[in-house]
């Protein structure tokens, strides 16, 4: 015999269905701590595990203190951890709730209007939105729990639409009947068992023929722009809650109020707020996805900072510091990180995209959330994301990168000629100086006694083969007045200086040009006229988490290092900047008595 149970009655399922003894522990359970839906939910769950009798039960590895003999007693359970471990592990390997069910709604608001085929809810706020929606996959953007929810987008449009949840409760049973026996394949087939009604702000309702109301389908299809006759033939009987759709313009302080909170306050600004304030602020910018500062959270006082941990938004370290002696917080974020885990495994198995990155647990998150269920939630993490969160060892980011002297500037910037760079880069001799006249006394003045003393030998020896007289003559006087006889030397005093000159400006740009490839990691092989190699961490060098799993999720090789490769490509330029070689390092270029005099040594050999 099949029972079948309203959405009415599953608010209050275990005095409908189960035994007496599942009653006594329900109320067990929830003086233990635990918010009634979420025992209600485990209790279901168990009752379908125990009718199954599924082997996994008597798993060996099932860490519970319940004896095996006794683990199908609802009553041998005392603590709720046993029988949440419990059901975590058998739905962990079993399918446990087959298709959807009406009892993933979750609304716990006062409807304005209901009967026995209809409710109706108003919704004032993103919260209110989200959770209308439930746990079920309607993708009406106003219950997006993230920061893509579009609740205040629309409220502050011109026509200032109120949003109305309208359940048709006999095609929502239908509905969910079929689908738990079917799969669910992401379309509903009675699209309007469930659907969001927008009342224009001067929509009157005594007017059944001008389209002043915009519907949207369970199935988010579009929004349709209405008029109240034909709202009436989506389904049966729904022209008495026509009066309850009422426009609700927005005052102009209101308004005010929700540009201004939505773009966010600084933390003076939020201090300063009264009580009433921060509680309608909370229902704003936290309410679109965004979160708020440490120091915003520090000051909230605690029913509000249970209130903003409701959210789902994930706490910092900080902010999960704070709430590490308030036990009653503590305990309500392990709940909603509990509910948060459950949503996202659904959107796992949905293959829901956007969904999977929008619930993705925060270090805190994963903190609270018991072993099983944080191994579970691992398993379906890149290992970069567990070692993020600070339980696993660092995956290796580091790849190896070759840039041959054509692939320079794919690399690097410079304000030195590109042509210049590469012919250097090639190993081309360059003339960075050319040369320019120089006093002679300046170069002589930086001989060594060595070198003076054999240039003296040649100049004395010319002297003598020529019948020049040079006595009382100091070098300079000597090869000003017999230029002729000592141009070879002359040429070898100045070329020598800028040959050293040139030389010092090549060492300077070497340095400037290693300095730069050295910005990209370790050098393996550095070199003019050969293939760079470096070792390479662009999850270094992006330097953000967020943004290198983004890249990293867009690269689609099989191998993890072709993947941080294609990473390095693709952050190139956009979040990892091209180093930039440095031309003033050639300006930095002298001549040093030491080197000069090193390479005059060998060039006075020239002389005959």
């Amino acid at each position: 015999m099949k029972i079948l149970i309203t959405e009415r009655q599953f608010e209050n399922i275990s005095h409908h269905i189960l035994s007496e003894n599942v009653k006594a522990q329900r109320e067990k359970f929830i003086k233990q701590g635990y918010e009634s839906n979420i025992v209600d939910g485990y209790l279901q769950k168990f009752n379908y595990i125990k009718d199954k009798k599924f082997s996994e039960i008597f798993d060996d590895n099932l860490k519970i203190s319940i004896p095996k003999e006794k683990r199908l007693d609802i009553s041998a359970y005392k603590d709720f951890h046993d029988l949440e471990v419990l059901v975590d592990y058998v739905s962990g390997r079993r399918k446990v709730v087959s298709g959807l069910s009406q009892n993933d709604i979750d609304v716990d608001a006062k409807p304005i209007y209901e009967d026995n085929r209809y409710v109706v809810y108003y919704a004032d706020n993103p919260k209110a939105c989200i959770k209308y929606k439930g746990n079920i996959p309607y993708g009406w953007c106003v219950s997006r729990s993230d920061s893509s929810n579009m609740f205040y987008t629309y409220r502050l449009k011109n026509y200032q639409p109120a949003f109305y949840f309208v359940k048709d409760k006999l095609a929502t049973k239908k509905e969910f009947d079929y689908w738990s026996e079917n799969k669910f394949e992401n379309e509903f087939k009675d699209k309007y068992h469930f659907f969001v009604v927008q009342v224009m702000v001067n929509a009157n309702v005594n007017d059944v023929d001008s389209e002043q109301y915009i519907v949207t389908s369970a199935n988010n299809d579009g929004d349709v722009s209405m008029s109240w006759r034909q709202i009436m033939q989506l389904n049966d009987g729904i022209d008495k809650i026509r009066e309850y759709l009422q426009p609700k313009p927005l005052s102009k302080e209101q308004t005010d109020k929700i540009i201004k909170y939505g773009r966010g306050l600084t933390d003076k600004e939020f201090e300063k707020l009264t009580y009433e304030d921060k509680r309608d602020y909370l229902d704003i910018y936290p309410g679109m996805g965004k979160k708020l500062s440490d120091y915003q959270f520090y000051v909230l006082p605690d029913d509000l900072m249970n209130l903003y941990v409701s959210f789902g938004l994930g706490l910092s370290y900080k902010q999960f510091e704070i709430i590490k002696n308030k036990k009653s917080i503590l305990k309500r974020y392990a709940e909603i990180t509990k509910r948060k885990f459950n949503e996202y495994l659904k959107a796992y198995q949905n293959g829901d995209d956007d969904l999977i990155e929008d619930l993705k647990l925060v270090s805190s998150e994963v903190e609270v959330l018991n072993e099983q269920d944080r191994s579970e939630y691992f398993k379906l993490q890149h290992p970069l994301d567990v070692w993020y969160m600070g339980y696993a060892e660092k995956p290796s980011t580091t790849i190896q990168l070759t840039i041959e002297p054509n692939q320079f500037f794919d690399y690097f910037k410079s304000d030195v000629d590109e042509s210049f760079v590469e012919s250097f880069i090639s190993g081309d001799i360059l003339q960075f100086y050319d040369y320019y006249d120089i006093d002679l006394s300046s170069i002589l003045d930086m001989l060594d006694n060595e070198n003076e003393s054999k240039i003296m030998e040649y100049v004395n020896n010319v002297a003598t083969e020529n019948g020049l007289d040079i006595e009382g003559m100091d070098l300079e006087e000597i090869v000003a007045t017999y230029d002729d006889y000592f141009n070879d030397l002359v040429n070898i005093l100045e070329s020598n200086y800028f040959d050293v000159l040139n030389n010092d400006a090549a060492n300077e740009f070497y340095k400037s040009l290693k300095s730069a490839v050295e910005e990209y990691g370790t050098i393996i092989k550095f070199g003019l006229g050969e293939n760079i190699i470096i070792s390479v961490n662009p999850y270094d060098l992006i330097d953000d988490h967020k943004i290198f799993m983004e890249l990293l999720e867009n690269c689609e090789y099989d191998d993890f290092y072709d993947n941080c490769v294609c990473v390095f490509d693709e952050a190139l330029g956009a979040y990892i900047d091209k180093p930039t070689i440095d031309g003033r390092s050639i300006d930095n270029a002298y001549v040093s008595n030491k080197e000069y005099n090193k390479y005059l040594k060998y060039r006075l050999g020239e002389l005959g």
